[in-house]
């Protein structure tokens, strides 16, 4: 392991070099002299709900973060601030991911039980409901209610986005199965532009979209069967398909 005036040296070079590739080159040194305290950290803090290479992208991003941000006066050596700032941002964002599926989990619930209680008030009253036919019988204010009905359409939004993404991607894939004896180049390069975007995931999102989708001639697997295969649920499998689809579309669009 290199001693901290050692690394301190290699930041100098870093942040005063012009050379992009020399710049490059000396970062992934202090990267893999860093790399087995990235691993020990990534399998320290894994937990069910969040991968261990989930957690080796936040610290590898943490890492560069600090060769940028780091203040070379500091009494504190460069590897206690690492550890310090992967282990806290790490922590941050699993946190922030369990909030979110608490508040999610909430939200689908009370809509839920606006949908059941509506559907068993036409039957009962032989009419649509109204407003306050629905929030007199779940006792909730019409804020609450008006709130979830605007989540339920964001919601519908957001999914009928996903549907366009996807059917894009689809059909590239489609393209590059097929065999097309009159090529197009504009389909050649929207191919080639899929290929690059996903060599830009992780193993983990490259296994689940290549199964999704059947890339590489591969069987189609059913959001239901992965999130059956990774131990998650439907509705966090959907996300994290929505998720990856949406960065490979910004990839190709970059």
């Amino acid at each position: 392991m290199l001693s901290n005036k050692e690394i301190l040296e290699i930041i100098k070079k870093v942040r005063t070099i012009e050379d992009d590739y020399e710049s490059y080159t000396l970062k992934e040194s202090i990267f893999n002299e860093f790399l087995p305290i990235i691993n020990s950290i990534s399998k320290e803090l894994k937990t069910y709900d969040f991968y261990e290479e989930d957690i080796f992208q936040e610290a590898s991003i943490e890492l560069l973060k600090a060769i940028n941000e780091f203040d070379l006066e500091s009494k504190t050596t460069f590897e206690d601030y690492v550890k310090t700032n992967i282990r806290n941002r790490v922590k941050e964002v699993i946190d922030d991911q369990r909030e979110v599926e608490k508040i999610s989990k909430y939200i689908s619930n009370t809509l839920n039980k606006i949908i059941d209680t509506e559907n068993k008030l036409y039957k009962t009253l032989k009419r649509k409901p109204k407003i306050s036919d629905v929030i007199d019988k779940l006792d909730m204010e019409k804020d609450e209610y008006n709130e979830m009905k605007d989540y339920a359409i964001t919601s519908l939004e957001l999914d009928n986005s996903y549907k366009d993404d996807k059917y894009l991607i689809s059909d590239l894939v489609a393209l590059n199965n097929s065999k097309n004896d009159e090529p197009n180049d504009s389909d050649d390069e929207m191919i080639e532009s899929l290929e690059l975007s996903l060599k830009t995931l992780s193993d983990k999102e490259k296994d689940i979209i290549t199964k999704h989708f059947g890339l590489y001639g591969r069987e189609k697997m059913e959001i239901e069967d992965l999130a059956l295969e990774y131990g998650i649920s439907y509705e966090k499998m959907r996300q994290i398909i929505s998720h990856i689809v949406r960065k490979i579309k910004m990839e190709m669009e970059e």
